[in-house]
């Protein structure tokens, strides 16, 4: 369990909330942004996806232009 998991966890039962359910809201938690991190990474690799294309696009463009001319 991370630090952050942890803190929660105390958050609740602090608050009257039974360890349990305090775990599960953690996980919850964690689970989400977990997955928020992968979406940002996505979002970076079809990016990088697109100037690997154009790149690849006017590299062969280049090599056209030399050799047919």
């Amino acid at each position: 369990m991370s630090t952050a998991e942890v803190e929660v966890v105390e958050a609740f039962t602090s608050v009257g909330i039974t360890p349990e359910r305090a775990m599960a809201a953690a996980a919850a938690l964690n689970k989400r942004d977990a997955l928020s991190d992968v979406s940002g990474v996505k979002s970076d690799v079809a990016v990088m996806k697109w100037m690997l294309g154009f790149n690849i696009a006017m590299t062969v463009a280049v090599l056209l232009k030399l050799f047919v001319h």
